[in-house]
């Protein structure tokens, strides 16, 4: 992505100083200046000079973007190795601390009365007898599952 990111950098700075630099492929060759050739030498696409800069700009950003992001989750994971973590080590760490924390703010907080609390939870009482509603018709020796 680095190596990306100086390429298209590289062609946005000679593009503003010396496009001649630019121009050196075989596939210019009979092209006027105005014309460029983007996505060399896989797909040549003619365009203009704006649309050259706009490609070469879209990707200088998304590749500026990408390499934030990984950047990012390298340091996290050298974080975690200094650390001597696995993820999920500490995704559970932070899981419980929020726990720990939870329960603080709860104690904290008047606890409601016995009352106010069947007022907002109602209780439910469902019992599933699954035998009679599934009835079960024995196998003989032999004879064929249906």
């Amino acid at each position: 992505m680095f190596l990306l990111l100086l390429m298209v950098l590289f062609i946005i700075v000679e593009h503003s100083l010396n496009p001649a630099i630019l121009r050196t492929a075989p596939q210019f060759q009979g092209l006027n200046n105005s014309t460029w050739l983007v996505f060399l030498p896989l797909a040549p696409v003619h365009t203009s000079s704006a649309g050259l800069l706009v490609v070469s700009c879209f990707t200088f950003l998304l590749t500026l973007v990408f390499l934030v992001v990984l950047t990012h989750l390298l340091g996290f994971h050298i974080f975690l190795l200094s650390k001597k973590l696995t993820t999920y080590e500490y995704m559970m760490k932070k899981r419980q601390e929020e726990m720990d924390r939870d329960l603080e703010l709860g104690q904290k907080q008047s606890l409601p009365t016995s009352a106010e609390s069947a007022k907002t939870q109602p209780s439910v009482d469902v019992s599933v007898d699954c035998e009679s509603s599934c009835p079960v018709k024995p196998v003989k020796a032999g004879e064929a599952l249906t």
